[in-house]
């Protein structure tokens, strides 16, 4: 993926864009001083919104369950079996009336943010985006069997391209900012930085050049600090330690 050139640059410098290019001293200081300061404010948005994401889930099933998704399961043998019912088939009609206004019928997730990427030049519809997310939200805190990464990842995109069209970027920096937002958002919503930046880079951006890789990283690490600042640093994951009983677990550790 080739970097916006000087001429390519200059023809979608326009609006506060363009004040930011002045700003930093030209062309060849915007590929890095603004690059990471967007990165930054992307990465921030992003966090906020996966942030406000997951708290959304946590008050609307504390308010029809009367816990959060943590201790749902064991809560449901003390909640009658009418709510257990009736919840579920509540929030598939609400789903199913806001799907109408959906293209396709569907919410959007992963496989959206891919096609952005690769298809459209890093642009995600907001109202679509913002959509999806409502959908996923109330799909998630009536009962639906389904996680929440897909949802995060789209809301970071979502809002990454917001800021790209805004500030009418190149299609180039518009896919780096891509996937800042998704990096961002991961790392926000499950404590995990790197995972973030991974996964942005194979999955959403597909490379890792180096003027894609640092902006990504900046990202995740606003969203992280958001996180952390709000539910602290406890990862989303506990995982148990582990032991290496016999040194024949190796062989098996390579066939696998």
């Amino acid at each position: 993926m080739s970097e916006p050139t000087e001429q390519t640059t200059t023809e979608h410098a326009s609006g506060l864009k363009g004040r930011l290019i002045a700003l930093s001293g030209g062309v060849g200081k915007y590929e890095h001083w603004v690059l990471m300061g967007l990165a930054i404010i992307v990465g921030i948005l992003a966090g906020y919104g996966a942030i406000g994401f997951y708290l959304s889930l946590g008050f609307i099933q504390e308010y029809l369950f009367g816990t959060d998704d943590t201790g749902l399961a064991s809560a449901t043998a003390n909640i009658a079996w009418w709510k257990i019912v009736l919840i579920p088939v509540l929030g598939g009609l609400i789903v199913g009336q806001l799907l109408r206004f959906m293209p396709g019928g569907r919410s959007h997730a992963v496989p959206h943010v891919i096609e952005a990427a690769a298809l459209k030049d890093g642009k995600v519809n907001l109202k679509d985006g913002a959509l999806s997310a409502l959908i996923a939200s109330l799909s998630l805190s009536f009962g639906a069997s389904m996680g929440r990464e897909g949802p995060v990842v789209h809301l970071g995109a979502t809002l990454a391209s917001f800021v790209t069209q805004k500030l009418k970027l190149t299609p180039a920096v518009a896919r780096t900012l891509l996937g800042c937002g998704v990096a961002a958002a991961v790392s926000a919503s499950f404590n995990a930085p790197i995972a973030g930046v991974f996964f942005a880079h194979e999955v959403i951006i597909g490379h890792y050049a180096l003027h894609a890789f640092t902006p990504v990283v900046i990202a995740a690490i606003a969203g992280t600090l958001i996180s952390r600042a709000y539910l602290g640093e406890y990862p989303a994951f506990v995982l148990p330690d582990y032991v290496i009983a016999s040194n024949w677990e190796f062989p098996a550790f390579f066939l696998l």
